[in-house]
């Protein structure tokens, strides 16, 4: 698991344009924000919105 403050991501691009943050040492685990302001956490794919990002300049 890369749970690194460092680690690296592939950038997935989700069907409704946004990205999934996969983790490069352990693709099946995804960044996942369970609410706003929660600390994030590594956990398997899941489809409720909780590992969907917007990136924004």
């Amino acid at each position: 698991m890369d749970d690194s403050a460092t680690g690296s991501w592939n950038l997935v691009k989700t069907a409704d344009g946004f990205y999934k943050l996969q983790s490069v040492k352990n693709p099946s685990l995804y960044l996942t924000g369970a609410s706003a302001g929660a600390q994030l956490t590594l956990q398997n794919a899941l489809t409720d919105g909780s590992q969907d990002w917007e990136l924004v300049q």
